[in-house]
């Protein structure tokens, strides 16, 4: 990148003579980036913002980002001190170029934008948004936040802006800022409030602007994870059900924002994971609706298997059991997620297929009954399912073989504790067996479940799946179906037989 040539006045030297004062090197790299940036181009993109600010220059040779407006058009008017900060706000991407600004006291300079009614929004927005990029470094938030007026300034903004873009950016910063918990404690301060809590929910509840929802997404989710009384005020504001609705709602956009979704269901895996919110999440089956359709909707893998998780957290429903035992697509975005996902998915997954299987198992002999009554008729949707569920036996007994190893392998004492220690790792060491046994107990019971009901209805013919079943099978035939459960009795009964002598 190019910059103008020009000297400084010995006032201007003085300035920047700390940061300018390192050495022969003049370029600024940063590892992960092949491209270098010199650093007079830098300095002087600051010091014409220090002009503009003291009224002694026009900045007219101020040269503009590219991408002035954040959508890769140049804004309409060129103005130098705009420029400048679109250059500035890019460029501050780069660590390296943060470290510098912040030597040439660049914090104070975009405080004073922020702070006084002399500048207009759009410049207000854009020193919002480089403090934001500066804030990713947890020493320049603590030196952001020593700023008790600036603090309050952003405050305000939350409460009473209107204008988007300048909300947006005083969201961001405030969510950056307090995921570092100490240094961003002054903002946290500022936001303990019922009345600034409520405008944060009000915020993300009625924008319809995608961005400004999923950073309002993440600053209540920074403030509810480190914080159990500030997510105990938000649980009293009603912030359950504002997120079941919004994400009930989410698909019903043209253009539904896939990071804007995974931002949300963070908030979910929260809520699902703390006994403060469980409970309500549980009542009714709103929030298990809206994530069965994310389940099924979504086209972002992650998004699944957050859903899939937070399902699973939620515990036994009737809903999602009715829903596999009933859907057999779901039923195939769920073998995949238990075949390929990570650990803790898969784990959940097979949580999910034992509800579903449970609806779908033949009764079972009892002491009153000992000999058990021939099982219903499935219906075609269930018998769907099941007909996925047989052709998809293999992958489903090699993952059941792969979670059950791991759950017989002895546990390995965690990185830097000893295996003689006593203490917090031994009540770690239980937990892990315990969740290991649940973990070998839902497997096994699937696989048991899945080889009962094939066993109890031996006599599957085609015709059954014959109606409305193109998307389903493209052959129908009923020698095809017929094999297909055959394997999967086969494959069953290996896995079956292994656990009686050794995986």
């Amino acid at each position: 990148m190019g910059c103008p040539t020009r000297s400084f006045d010995p006032e201007e030297t003085e300035m920047i003579s700390a940061a300018a004062n390192v050495g022969d090197d003049v370029l600024l790299e940063d590892d992960e980036d092949d491209d270098s940036i010199d650093r007079s181009y830098v300095i002087g993109l600051v010091l014409h913002l220090v002009q503009q600010q003291r009224g002694t220059t026009s900045m007219a040779a101020v040269p503009h980002s590219e991408d002035c407006d954040g959508s890769g058009n140049l804004e309409p008017e060129s103005d130098p001190q705009v420029d400048a900060l679109c250059t500035l706000w890019d460029l501050t991407m780069r660590p390296a170029v943060c470290q510098l600004v912040a030597e040439l006291h660049i914090v104070d300079i975009l405080v004073t934008y922020v702070s006084s009614s002399e500048f207009s929004t759009r410049t207000q927005e854009l020193a919002l948004g480089v403090l934001g990029n500066l804030a990713w470094d947890q020493q320049l938030t603590a030196d952001i936040a020593r700023k008790p007026e600036f603090v309050h300034t952003c405050v305000r903004i939350v409460m009473t802006e209107t204008e988007i873009g300048l909300l947006s950016e005083a969201v961001r910063l405030i969510a950056v800022a307090v995921a570092h918990t100490e240094a961003g404690r002054p903002f946290y301060e500022a936001l303990d409030d019922s009345v600034v809590l409520n405008q944060i929910l009000c915020i993300w509840f009625n924008t319809l602007n995608p961005e400004l929802q999923e950073r309002a997404s993440s600053l209540i989710h920074t403030l509810i994870f480190y914080n159990d009384r500030l997510l105990a005020q938000f649980l009293s504001l009603h912030l359950v059900p504002i997120a079941v609705d919004l994400l009930a709602s989410h698909f019903d956009h043209s253009a539904p924002s896939e990071t804007g979704l995974e931002a949300l269901l963070r908030i979910f895996e929260k809520l699902a994971s703390s006994q403060l919110s469980l409970g309500q999440l549980q009542q009714g089956e709103d929030a298990t609706l809206a994530l069965l359709k994310v389940t099924k909707q979504s086209h972002n893998a992650d998004a699944t298997s957050a859903a899939i998780v937070v399902l699973a957290n939620l515990g036994p429903s009737s809903c999602v059991g009715a829903w596999v035992a009933s859907d057999w697509e779901l039923v195939e975005m769920l073998v995949d997620a238990a075949t390929s996902a990570a650990q803790e998915v898969r784990v959940a997954t097979w949580w999910l297929l034992l509800w579903g299987l449970t609806r779908l198992s033949p009764p079972q002999p009892s002491e009153s009954e000992p000999v058990a009554p021939s099982p219903p008729p499935l219906s075609t949707a269930s018998q769907r399912v099941v007909l996925c569920l047989a052709r998809r036996a293999a992958a489903l007994t090699d993952c059941a073989r792969d979670l059950l190893r791991q759950c017989v392998e002895p546990i390995e004492p965690k990185p830097g504790v000893s295996a003689d220690d006593d203490g917090d790792n031994d009540s770690d060491n239980d937990n892990d067996e315990e969740d290991n046994e649940a973990t070998a107990a839902v497997v096994v019971s699937c696989i048991k479940r899945l080889a009962n009901i094939l066993a109890s209805h031996q006599d599957w013919t085609a015709e059954a799946l014959e109606d409305d079943c193109d998307d389903f099978n493209e052959d129908d035939s009923q020698l095809d179906n017929v094999a297909v459960l055959d394997a999967a009795r086969r494959h069953l009964d290996a896995l079956l037989t292994a656990l009686t002598t050794g995986l």
